[in-house]
């Protein structure tokens, strides 16, 4: 693995006293995931699962409040001097917001003149490429499709369509030359023309430098096109993680059936026949879980022992697991 997450946990204070918080909202519930290099891991679930929460802690952007972030096979709370530089510029984020996530006031070429350049002063750089020059921000608009690259280089974020953006937003990414991308969310906010551009656009750039991505997304249908593996959170936690067809052909979990039942398919009979699975309410407040499986408020096969016991992570084989006390039951796989 070139980056792991080893028991997770990420919680932060709601309302204060005198004393210290009031209460902790559970962001992130010991979550165990890794992905490798030129390897696809999709995180997936509802708004507020958590998976935005741990795929910024894999990136170094929030710190854990237990457990560990390993890169390289080393743990990145032990790393000085160049390999805490390695790991900084080997995992970069492409974020949801292509307009938020690009400083208004700077130019194209600036942008990724600044990424070029931070290559250079950590030594990784050589070359033009080294002291961004011209020439390497250019090669770096061509291999995201912004052609001809002398259109772009003079733009403010402000000039450019959402797709646009996001490319620029891939080509700092790739400035220096990283190991990792976690791309958060990162076409749902373009149009559905835009979104499959740069899905093939990811995947064109995965396969030529051998990068691992962390793909995270609600969308179940771009994710099975897109992902070697699945990992499935609800309330903070992961409920299942397998090979992408495995899960997708015979989930384990309840809510992974519930999720794929609820995903469009474009042929209408195979519409009409699928079962649908309904999850009554909301998903509990992260400011006080259940007791026993967190899923058991909602779940449509909840027994007396979901309510008192907390499930364990059974192996369904071939590398698919699930956290559940019936997990692989025929009732929500067929």
């Amino acid at each position: 693995m070139i980056l792991e997450g080893r028991g997770l946990i990420k919680r932060f204070p709601w309302g204060r006293t005198f004393f210290g918080p009031r209460r902790w909202v559970h962001a992130v519930s010991d979550v165990t995931l890794g992905v490798r290099l030129a390897e696809t891991l999709a995180v997936v679930g509802e708004s507020g699962s958590g998976k935005t929460t741990t795929g910024r802690l894999l990136a170094g952007l929030e710190a854990p409040t237990a457990g560990e972030v390993w890169f390289a096979g080393a743990p990145v709370a032990t790393l000085r001097g160049d390999a805490w530089r390695r790991y900084r510029l080997g995992v970069q984020v492409v974020f949801q917001d292509s307009q938020a996530s690009l400083n208004p006031r700077r130019t194209v070429e600036q942008v990724l003149r600044t990424a070029l350049a931070a290559r250079a002063s950590a030594g990784a750089g050589a070359g033009g490429a080294a002291r961004g020059d011209s020439a390497a921000v250019r090669r770096l608009l061509t291999e995201v499709g912004l052609e001809p690259p002398e259109i772009f280089l003079r733009r403010f974020p402000h000039q450019l369509s959402g797709g646009q953006r996001q490319r620029v937003n891939i080509a700092r990414a790739l400035a220096v030359d990283p190991e990792v991308i976690v791309a958060d969310e990162p076409i749902s906010a373009l149009d559905l023309s835009v979104r499959a551009q740069i899905l093939l656009l990811l995947q064109r750039v995965q396969r030529q430098r051998q990068l691992a991505l962390v793909f995270i997304s609600h969308d179940l249908a771009v994710v099975r096109a897109v992902a070697h593996r699945v990992a499935v959170m609800y309330l903070g936690r992961i409920v299942e993680e397998g090979p992408s067809e495995a899960v997708f052909r015979r989930p384990g979990h309840p809510y992974t059936a519930a999720l794929l039942s609820a995903t469009p398919v474009p042929d209408p009979r195979a519409a009409r026949a699928r079962r649908r699975i309904l999850l009554p309410g909301d998903p509990p407040s992260p400011l006080a879980p259940p007791e026993g499986c967190p899923f058991h408020p909602r779940c449509p096969m909840v027994q007396e022992i979901c309510r008192r016991t907390f499930p364990p992570l059974v192996d369904l084989g071939g590398g698919q697991r699930a956290l559940c006390h019936f997990a692989g039951e025929a009732a929500w796989t067929s």
